[in-house]
């Protein structure tokens, strides 16, 4: 099901919304606090998938590991950064490939090699 954008006329913030396809989204809806928010297609076009490279940098749970762990991967592969909360920060798709053969992981669905 596709995710529509509001955007609330307080304060401009967005709001996610999800409806069926064959379903009628409003052109309107309520927030909860009782605030109006209209939809915003714009937000909407923006937020889809853009071409490389701007989705770089990726945060990778997969390769990433336990905050309380972060000192110990930190020792162990001093080329790699992570965030606070533990998930490794890929900044491009070579650098990617290069931490996956560091931790010794495959990407199957991948091309390199």
């Amino acid at each position: 099901m596709p995710i529509y954008l509001y955007r609330r006329q307080k304060g401009g913030r967005l709001v996610e919304k999800v409806y069926p396809i064959r379903g009628r989204h409003p052109r309107r809806i309520t927030c909860p606090d009782g605030v109006i928010a209209v939809r915003d297609m714009v937000a909407e076009a923006r937020s889809q998938s853009a071409p490389c490279p701007a989705n770089w940098p990726v945060l990778s749970n997969a390769m990433g590991c336990h905050p309380t762990q972060l000192a110990e991967m930190r020792r162990r592969f001093p080329r790699h950064e992570y965030a606070a909360d533990g998930r490794m920060i890929l900044r491009s798709a070579r650098q990617r490939r290069a931490c996956l053969k560091d931790l010794g992981m495959v990407d199957y669905q991948s091309y390199y090699d």
